[in-house]
This record gives structure tokens, C-alpha cells and sequence, in this order.
């Protein structure tokens, strides 16, 4: 892959966050998706649990200020049961109820969010499927990669 090509984008996206928050860098680093990205490379596999994770964190990002989320970020363990692939595709409605009700709260989350978190749990109950049967949700990511 060329990445030269994106290196003046990437010069422009920067000077922009520099304008607007000169500690984006470290406050980036502190999520870990770009030290998980460099350990991906290197050849690091993911638990099922760690796909869970990268996904209920993306659900947690639309329509919602990160600012927000982050906010609560350091709680977010006992919201998803320790980010566990296999609880949450276990959780039933009172559970995804009490957790659009937390976000609610802490006006952390988005008008769409329980509907969000229910789909996350169908996709929860998918992946849990696909791992049963290929031995990990990992081990099928990186066999359908192109």
C-alpha cells in the first residue's frame, strides 16, 4: 500500500486537530486503538472479547460526541460485562434497557443508542456463532481479508 499519497492529507487532518485540541495526540493514545493497530501488524490476534470491544466502542461513537462517551469510558466495563462477547449476546431486554438508561444518565449516549445496543447484542449473537463454528471471530476476520 501506498501511504505517501495520504501524507498530505494526513499533514492537513493534523494541523486541524492541533488548532482545536494541541493534547489530541495524547488523548488518542490513551483510547489504545493505535498501539492495538501497531500489535495487529506486528501479528498480534484478538480474543473474541477484544472484537467485542472494537465493535461496541464503535457503536458507541455514532451520532454521539466522543467527548461524551469518554467521559465515561473508564466505566464502561460493568455496562458490557467486562466487554465479554459472550455475556452481552446473553443479555436479555431489562439489560439492554438498564444500560440505554445508564448512557441516558450520564447523557452519554445518543436518541438512537438503544436501538443501537440491541442490534449490538443480534451482532454479539453472530459473532459468538461464527466463532463457534471457525474457532475464533479473529481466525475468520483474517481468512476473509482480500
Amino acid at each position: 500500500m501506498n501511504l505517501q499519497r495520504y501524507e498530505p492529507l494526513w499533514e492537513r487532518i493534523k494541523t486541524k486537530l492541533d488548532k482545536k485540541d494541541s493534547a489530541w495526540e495524547q488523548r488518542i493514545a490513551k483510547f489504545g486503538q493505535v498501539g492495538a493497530v501497531e500489535e495487529r501488524m506486528r501479528g498480534r490476534t484478538w480474543n473474541d472479547d477484544d472484537v467485542f470491544k472494537g465493535l461496541a466502542l464503535s457503536v458507541l461513537s455514532n451520532n454521539t460526541d466522543w467527548a461524551r462517551v469518554e467521559s465515561v469510558q473508564s466505566e464502561l466495563n460493568q455496562v458490557f460485562f467486562d466487554f465479554s462477547l459472550q455475556k452481552f449476546a446473553k443479555c436479555d431486554s431489562s439489560q439492554i434497557e438498564r444500560a440505554n438508561s445508564w448512557f441516558r444518565e450520564r447523557r452519554a449516549g445518543s436518541a438512537f443508542l438503544r436501538q443501537s445496543l440491541i442490534r449490538l447484542r443480534r451482532a454479539a449473537q453472530l459473532l459468538m456463532s461464527i466463532s463457534n463454528r471457525t474457532g475464533s471471530v479473529d481466525q475468520y476476520l483474517r481468512g476473509a481479508r482480500m
